[in-house]
């Protein structure tokens, strides 16, 4: 299966107040089975909670898809690719965000990203914020990211326009 990717960095960014817990990339996935999605992520000291990630919607936040990575505690100290893979894979066809999201920070204890400076990706950016209210910094930085994707399934009956219109793929 194809892999979507940014895997270069060079600066750390910390997921705690100031920076926000909710921190991924704003891009475009254009009719595409998305089946995994993986953030390169550490830990410092000793984070609580759970991290999750996911697939929102920019028009209205809704969820595309959802999955437990695990225990916050569980991540090591050094930065790891960390995947996710959903339960069912999802078509993407719109704008969304890619985030790694968790709670259970404080200022001593935090999970810790990379992200690109060089802006590598034409119309992506890194995001970061809260679900309630997401914001897009104001440099053109990009998230270290992966997502594993494959091309949508055809519709029974022999598909043609019609009937990917009718599905809802295009």
């Amino acid at each position: 299966m194809p892999v979507e990717e940014q895997t270069v960095s060079n600066q750390d960014i910390a997921f705690k107040t100031g920076n926000a817990p909710t921190q991924g990339q704003r891009l475009t996935i254009a009719n595409r089975e998305v089946s995994k999605l993986a953030f390169y992520l550490g830990r410092i000291e000793s984070p609580t909670g759970s991290i999750t990630f996911t697939i929102r919607k920019i028009a209205d936040k809704s969820l595309i898809a959802s999955k437990v990575w695990g225990l916050c505690s569980s991540i090591p100290t050094e930065f790891t690719w960390l995947e996710a893979t959903f339960d069912s894979p999802v078509i993407v066809n719109e704008e969304v965000r890619i985030l790694a999201e968790y709670s259970g920070y404080n200022d001593s204890n935090y999970l810790i990203t990379r992200v690109n400076t060089l802006n590598p990706k034409a119309n992506e950016v890194w995001t970061k914020g809260t679900v309630a209210e997401p914001a897009e910094p104001i440099a053109d930085w990009d998230a270290c990211y992966k997502y594993t994707w494959d091309e949508p399934p055809k519709p029974a009956g022999g598909g043609g326009p019609a009937a990917l219109v009718a599905a809802g793929i295009i």
